[in-house]
């Protein structure tokens, strides 16, 4: 059979050029694929992380997801366990428990609130040796934030360092 002059056999009816579109495909579902799989591993965050750091004076476990997702809403726990009286215990947090995070509410809302050097210093009534003092924030994540945040807790009572939690989270679209 032979071909008017404007077609060519290789590529027009063994479709020489269109080898590659069915790997490119196959390869754009593979990545799909691998997202979804991804999630359902929980890569891109919602389950919580503990990390706990204790003193003489007191122990102090962070509870909050260490990855999340844009538009997530999740549960940050603070937990002081008093070894010995606590005045004034205060958690002074990096400015990543605030950047690209909407706060939504406090439980219970502290004592009072100051800002030190950048960082966020929430202030806390009395608390008694053996007795626990358990501080709730719930955050939005905002759409918009991406990447890794430091987000270090330091317990103090009246100015002095009982402990410190060393974390940091990551934010995806």
């Amino acid at each position: 059979m032979t071909l008017p002059e404007t077609l060519d056999r290789a590529e027009h009816i063994e479709l020489h050029k269109r080898q590659l579109e069915p790997r490119i495909r196959f390869a754009v579902l593979l990545v799909i694929a691998a997202i979804i799989v991804a999630g359902l591993l929980n890569v891109f965050g919602q389950s919580p992380g503990t990390r706990t750091a204790a003193g003489e004076a007191a122990e102090l476990r962070v509870s909050a997801p260490m990855a999340a997702r844009g538009g997530l809403i999740y549960e940050a726990r603070f937990e002081v366990e008093a070894r010995r009286d606590l005045n004034q215990p205060a958690f002074v947090l990096d400015p990543g428990w605030f950047e690209g995070l909407t706060i939504n509410t406090f439980q219970p809302d502290p004592t009072d609130w100051e800002q030190r050097n950048g960082r966020n210093v929430l202030i806390y009534g009395p608390v008694e040796a053996g007795q626990k003092l358990v501080v709730r924030l719930q955050y939005q994540v905002n759409p918009t934030a991406v990447g890794r945040r430091d987000q270090d807790v330091v317990l103090e009572d009246s100015g002095e360092v009982l402990a410190v939690v060393d974390r940091s989270a990551t934010l995806y679209p």
